[in-house]
């Protein structure tokens, strides 16, 4: 009879000295009394797992560094309808709206009363989604009701290893994938204040 079964990942040598990773499983097994006889213990090294998983957040954490650095570009995601799921330091800058003032709310708020009017903001979705990018370039508005010229590009983002949409960014490093939600990529030009008419 098995006891109750206990599991936990540590680091240790191997017999060569080298440092491994291990994923160990353990169960008691009880004799007849109740009282553990023996114990089975279950290793597996998952060594190049973490590695992997290692590589990859110090990657993550490089590409947020940078994302938040480019105070010049306005990096956003949003779900597949154009709700805001992330906003940069850039976005803030450029835009007015704090990351907590923006998340959750469209991103078309961010077009032109008429653009919205003519449907650009859900047109600009649909091709990025059909065709894997929308450029636009056009007036934007900023919270302070004032305009900024922008030059953007939407692109679907890859989905994750399950096959699961992610979310929407704006960003100009960010490669368009069949199938993926919307990515806006944004960079302010050097003109702000009232189009001409």
């Amino acid at each position: 009879k098995a006891g109750r079964t206990g599991r936990f990942q540590g680091c240790t040598a191997t017999a060569k000295g080298n440092m491994r990773y291990w994923d160990v499983i353990v169960t008691p097994i009880l004799g007849a009394d109740g009282a553990p006889e023996k114990i089975l213990a279950i290793s597996r090294d998952i060594s190049g797992q973490r590695r992997t998983e290692e590589a990859l957040g110090e990657r993550e954490e490089r590409l947020r560094l940078v994302v938040e650095g480019a105070r010049d570009h306005a990096i956003l995601t949003t779900e597949p309808q154009g709700i805001i799921t992330t906003w940069s330091a850039g976005a803030e800058e450029i835009f007015g709206w704090s990351a907590e003032e923006a998340v959750g709310q469209s991103a078309a708020m961010l077009f032109t009363p008429e653009d919205r009017a003519a449907g650009a903001d859900r047109r600009e979705l649909a091709t990025a989604a059909r065709e894997g990018c929308a450029p636009d370039e056009r007036w934007h508005l900023r919270k302070d009701g004032g305009r900024v010229f922008m030059n953007s590009s939407v692109h679907p983002l890859p989905r994750d290893a399950g096959g699961a949409s992610r979310d929407s960014s704006r960003s100009p490093a960010t490669r368009p994938s069949a199938g993926g939600r919307t990515t806006s990529c944004a960079r302010a030009r050097s003109t702000t204040g009232t189009p001409r008419s």
